[in-house]
C-alpha cells in the first residue's frame, strides 16, 4: 500500500509540473489533504514536502507566475526572511556548505514560501467556486472517514504509517486522512471557516448543510484542543465585523451558533473538562499539556535561547539534537509544544523580530481592505497563530498560507 501511495505522490507531483492556476491549487490540496507527512517517499522527504517542491518548481519555471509575484505587496519583507533564513542554515555549526543552503530554503517553502503557491493561483475572482465546489467535496470525505474511523474504532488508513496518533492511546483521537490529530485538527478548522466565508458570502447555502456539520464534527473527533479553541478564535474574527453589516447575517450567526451549541452539548462536559485540564498540574483525566508544563517549557527554551541569542541554534535542534542526544533536557522540554519555544531555541532574536513584523504587516493589511475576504484572512491568520503557540506549527504551514496568499491576490483583483 506505501508503494501504491508513493506512486499516487509521484504522479500528483508530476501532475502540479503541468498544471496552473486554480487546477493546479485545487490538485495540490487534494493531495495535501490525502497524501500525509507520515508518508515518506524516500527518507526525509514526506509525501506533503515533494508536492510543495513540485509546486514551487512549476512556478520557477513559469515566466507568467514569476511576474505575478512582482505584485506580491511583501515581497521585499518575504526576501529578508529568506536571508534570515540562510543566516540561520549558514550559523549553524552541525550544517556542511550545501546543508546550510538546502536545509534553510526548505524550512523556507514549507512556511512563509507557501503564501506564493496561493497567490500566483488566483487568477481571476470567479475561481473561488471552484476552490468551495472542491472543499465541501474534501469536507464529506474526510468526515465520513472519520466518522467510519469511530464506528469500526480502528483508523485502517493511518495504520499504514508508523508514529500515527489516530485511534492510538486513551484518549479519543481520529485524525482522518491527516496522519497527525494535531495537523487534522488545525486543517480541518481551516476548511471550515472557509466554507462558512462562503456561506456568508453567497447567502444562498444552508448553515446546516453536511458539509459543515460533519467537518465540524470530525474537528471534535480529532480531541485537539488547540484546534477547536483556534476555530473558535477565528469564527470571533470572522463574525463580530460581519455581524454588524446586515440584520439577515445576524439571524444566519444566531443560527450558527445555536447548531453549534447542541452539538456541543452533546458530548459538552468532555469539551468542559479538556479545556479545564489544561490549568491543573497532572493535566487532570484528559492527560497532555498543562499551565505548568509549559512554564516548565517556556524556562528551558530561554535557557537555550540565551545560549545563542541572535541565530539559534538551527533548524529541526529540538527534535536531531535535544530528542536524542541530549535526552535530559528533552524530557524538561516535553517536546517544546509551541512554536514560541521553537523560535527561542531554533531561530533566534533576529527571526523572532522579522516574523513578528512579518504578521503585523499582513494584519495591517488585511485590515485596511474592510471587506468579507480580508476578514476570512484575519479569521484563518489568527487561528494559525492561536494553534502555532498553542501546539507548535509542524506541518501545519502548507494547510494555512496557501489560502491567505490566494486571498492576498483575490484581494488585489477585486480592487483593480
Amino acid at each position: 500500500m506505501l508503494y501504491i501511495l508513493s506512486f499516487i505522490t509521484i504522479i500528483a507531483s508530476l501532475t502540479l509540473l503541468s498544471n496552473k492556476g486554480i487546477k493546479r491549487f485545487l490538485i495540490f490540496i487534494v493531495c495535501i489533504s490525502i497524501l500525509p507527512f507520515g508518508l515518506e517517499i524516500v527518507p526525509k522527504l514526506h509525501a506533503p514536502r515533494l508536492l510543495v517542491i513540485a509546486f514551487c518548481l512549476s512556478i520557477i519555471f513559469r515566466k507568467s507566475d514569476l511576474k505575478v509575484i512582482q505584485d506580491f505587496p511583501f515581497k521585499k519583507l518575504l526576501f529578508v526572511l529568506f536571508i534570515s533564513h540562510i543566516a540561520i542554515g549558514i550559523a549553524d555549526v552541525r550544517l556542511n556548505m550545501i546543508q546550510s543552503i538546502y536545509k534553510p530554503t526548505i524550512a523556507f517553502i514549507e512556511s512563509f514560501g507557501c503564501l506564493l503557491l496561493g497567490y500566483v493561483s488566483c487568477t481571476k475572482c470567479s475561481d473561488e467556486k471552484s476552490l468551495f465546489n472542491v472543499l465541501n467535496i474534501l469536507a464529506i470525505i474526510v468526515s465520513v472517514y472519520s466518522l467510519f474511523s469511530l464506528t469500526v474504532g480502528y483508523d485502517a488508513y493511518n495504520s499504514i504509517f508508523e508514529g500515527s496518533d489516530s485511534l492510538d492511546g486513551d484518549r479519543l483521537r481520529i485524525a482522518s486522512f491527516f496522519y497527525n490529530s494535531h495537523v487534522g485538527g488545525l486543517a480541518m478548522s481551516i476548511y471550515l471557516l472557509i466554507l462558512l466565508y462562503f456561506n456568508n458570502k453567497y447567502g444562498k447555502i444552508s448553515y446546516v448543510q453536511a458539509p459543515v456539520i460533519l467537518l465540524f464534527i470530525a474537528l471534535l473527533l480529532t480531541g485537539s484542543r488547540s484546534s477547536f479553541l483556534d476555530f473558535a478564535i477565528g469564527c470571533i474574527f470572522f463574525y463580530i465585523p460581519v455581524f454588524f453589516t446586515s440584520r439577515h447575517k445576524t439571524l444566519k450567526f444566531i443560527s450558527a451558533v445555536i447548531i453549534i451549541g447542541i452539538l456541543s452539548s452533546i458530548i459538552g462536559e468532555t469539551i468542559i473538562s479538556q479545556f479545564t485540564d489544561i490549568f491543573k498540574d497532572d493535566g487532570g483525566k484528559t492527560g497532555g499539556s498543562n499551565f505548568v508544563m509549559r512554564l516548565q517549557q517556556l524556562y528551558y527554551s530561554w535557557q537555550l535561547f540565551l545560549e545563542k541569542p541572535w541565530f539559534g541554534h538551527g533548524f529541526q535542534y529540538f527534535w536531531e539534537v535535544i530528542k536524542i542526544q541530549r535526552g535530559d533536557l528533552g524530557d524538561l522540554l516535553l517536546g517544546a509544544e509551541s512554536y514560541i519555544f521553537i523560535l527561542l531555541i531554533e531561530r533566534g532574536a533576529i527571526q523572532i523580530l522579522l516574523i513578528t513584523l512579518f504578521f503585523i504587516a499582513m494584519f495591517r493589511y488585511f485590515l485596511k481592505q474592510k471587506c468579507i475576504e480580508s476578514y476570512l484572512c484575519i479569521a484563518i491568520t489568527s487561528a494559525f497563530l492561536v494553534n502555532s503557540i498553542a501546539t507548535g506549527n509542524l506541518y501545519k504551514w502548507i494547510f494555512v498560507m496557501p489560502f491567505i496568499g490566494y486571498y492576498i491576490r483575490y484581494l488585489q483583483l477585486k480592487q483593480a
